[in-house]
């Protein structure tokens, strides 16, 4: 493991992609940026400890997995502190600022499950976002409710921006799958979505706490997803946008405070982060 530590001074992404040893596209070809949201501990606020053996488990398996299909990529794990409510969003969201200048498309990805299906699709979405999370072992594969894209998602870069990226007011488990569905359905008006035989995952197992999405601010943000659904719904583009567009990606500060490199992929911890977490200590 090779450590790097970035202070204030290395804040753009730029700085970051030098110290992340990341190249420049080569035009005609496609590159692939996994992104990882991560953190362990916290079993009580979050969802349950355990998932540093997950990571050492997906790593080599995902590794594995694109490295057969011939695709160019690079796993970025990306690690919230052990404070507060963990959100899976913001995670995602920086794994893309720290990464976009350098790959064409982006494969948002949990640590706790991995493909199944030698024909699960990973090339470039040339079109609309992909889903391929359908159907997993710990729901005996049955699939998935439709509003929602979840586990792993495909995007171009135009893509993830043309929607702003995922809602980092969102925090605590839950709902940002939900929110991601609707910025897609509000911009491109589908979802590609695999066959449920094709998008089969393979869960690993950790501690699971149940109610955490019954947090009081979990319940504030439920509501606001239900406004934009009826947006969505009633076709008011116009209005769904402008919620959209005042909280995403690009909203998003960060610095980072260490990267490691790994054999199968990069760790990077990051310091700060604005929007900042509720105050709620991490048990």
């Amino acid at each position: 493991t090779t450590t790097t530590t970035a202070t204030a001074a290395q804040s753009s992404t730029n700085e970051y992609g030098k110290l992340l040893k990341l190249t420049p596209l080569v035009p005609g070809r496609h590159r692939l940026a996994v992104i990882v949201p991560f953190r362990d501990g916290c079993p009580k606020n979050n969802q349950g400890a355990g998932r540093t053996e997950n990571l050492r488990e997906f790593a080599p398996a995902l590794h594995g997995f694109l490295t057969q299909r011939g695709i160019d990529f690079r796993i970025f794990v990306i690690e919230q502190p052990k404070k507060g409510l963990f959100n899976r969003a913001l995670m995602l969201n920086i794994g893309f600022l720290l990464t976009r200048d350098h790959f064409d498309y982006f494969l948002f990805h949990d640590v706790d499950m991995v493909p199944i299906e030698a024909d699960n699709k990973h090339d470039y979405p040339s079109e609309v976002p992909r889903h391929l999370t359908i159907a997993w072992s710990a729901n005996n594969f049955r699939e998935r409710l439709p509003e929602a894209a979840g586990g792993a998602v495909l995007f171009t870069r135009e893509q993830f921006e043309a929607i702003n990226g995922y809602n980092p007011a969102i925090w605590g488990w839950g709902i940002e799958d939900d929110d991601l569905y609707f910025r897609i359905m509000c911009v491109f008006g589908r979802l590609e979505r695999l066959p449920a035989s094709v998008g089969r995952y393979r869960n690993l197992h950790h501690q699971r706490v149940m109610g955490l999405d019954e947090l009081p601010v979990h319940l504030s943000r439920r509501t606001e997803l239900h406004h934009l659904r009826a947006l969505v719904a009633a076709g008011d583009t116009a209005a769904a946008r402008d919620i959209i567009n005042r909280s995403g990606v690009r909203q998003v500060q960060f610095k980072v405070d260490k990267i490691e490199e790994h054999a199968l992929y990069h760790r990077v911890l990051i310091d700060f982060v604005d929007p900042s977490p509720p105050d709620e200590a991490c048990d």
